[in-house]
């Protein structure tokens, strides 16, 4: 169905349901990977800061997570102390993804690992 737009370097830069005459003349597939990556770009990775995380818990959530914390396994804690940000794709993001959400739960993980405003 699509009709795609390149740049200069033959990226695509647009897609389009029907031809455009003179700047999107080449149809690819929907299931194309260039037509995916376009209209479904990779999430980008950010981090936070790990204060961060703490101000936005409550006093009742900063508990739980405390007890919680101080039940993991040796590395877990090692690389939460020392931590200064948690970048958002990493393996230890994932980890502390998976700890908030057995502490607190699934929404409350994802606004409290959501990226700085």
């Amino acid at each position: 169905m699509p009709y795609v737009q390149r740049d200069e370097t033959g990226a695509v830069k647009g897609v389009y349901a029907n031809l455009q005459e003179g700047y999107a003349e080449e149809f690819l597939p929907d299931d194309d990977q260039e037509v995916v990556n376009f209209l479904k770009p990779p999430k980008t990775s950010y981090s936070i800061y790990k204060t961060t995380l703490w101000l936005r818990l409550t006093d009742a959530e900063a508990e739980m997570v405390m007890a919680a914390k101080n039940e993991q396994p040796a590395k877990f804690c090692g690389i939460w102390d020392d931590a200064l940000s948690i970048q958002s794709g990493s393996e230890f993001f994932g980890v502390l993804k998976s700890f908030l959400t057995v502490a607190i739960s699934e929404k409350r993980a994802n606004e409290l690992l959501a990226p700085e405003a």
